[in-house]
């Protein structure tokens, strides 16, 4: 290189502090939602500076914060000199963001992020926070008959298509099938339990059982979301 060149390599040791923020809320907590919702995050850097912040839903870019114009990242075209700033784009500490939207804006179906609603149940587990009987069900069609009735009793809303109930009398594959669709109802509602924060991760690779909140029952004619 000639005398009056000078090579600066810019390296960033300290990594972004990023985290989503308000975990519990339904829609970060991985619930199927209605209704204008909020993504909420927090960062911090003390490095070269953030450029620019973003939000992607479904692979979509629906949230940006530019912050080229407080960069200091250019030159004099006069002296051939660089900016000196050691950190070229804005530090900050504990900066909370937040980002509200109509999930009418999401097209129908699955959603990529943890939230997808393919709901793993655990139809025994229900029947006792449902305070259902469930002795001798899956051996029993006279106890699945009382399961049943009970079930009616507590539930008058369910609708049997023609042959439904007898098939769970005869089977209890049948009748673990219909309890799973009530589980499922109730995941759909936000009446299950949600995988704590500290779990989320293991929950998305490994899979996570819903089970109904005890006392669900009687809600799952009732759609709260709207």
């Amino acid at each position: 290189m000639d005398a009056d060149t000078i090579h600066l390599t810019l390296a960033d040791v300290s990594p972004v502090d990023l985290h989503l923020t308000d975990t519990g809320a339904p829609l970060l907590g991985g619930q199927w939602v209605r209704g204008t919702q909020t993504a909420t995050y927090s960062w911090s850097e003390v490095g070269s500076g953030i450029r620019m912040e973003w939000i992607d839903i479904d692979g979509a870019r629906r949230f940006t914060i530019d912050h080229a114009g407080e960069c200091d990242i250019g030159w004099s075209g006069a002296s051939g000199e660089f900016a000196r700033q050691f950190s070229p784009c804005i530090e900050a500490a504990g900066i909370g963001r937040s980002y509200g939207f109509d999930t009418a804006s999401l097209p129908d179906g699955a959603h990529r992020g943890g939230g997808d609603r393919v709901v793993e149940a655990y139809p025994a587990a229900a029947l006792l926070l449902w305070e259902l009987p469930r002795e001798g069900y899956k051996s029993d069609p006279a106890a699945r008959e009382n399961l049943l009735a009970a079930l009616e009793e507590r539930a008058p809303w369910l609708a049997w298509e023609p042959g439904a109930r007898k098939a769970c009398i005869e089977s209890d594959d049948s009748l673990d099938a219909v309890l799973c669709a009530l589980i499922a109802r109730a995941a759909a509602l936000g009446l299950t339990e949600p995988p704590p924060p500290e779990d989320r991760d293991l929950a998305r690779a490994e899979g996570w059982i819903h089970l109904p909140r005890e006392g669900s029952l009687g809600e799952l004619a009732v759609d709260h979301r709207w």
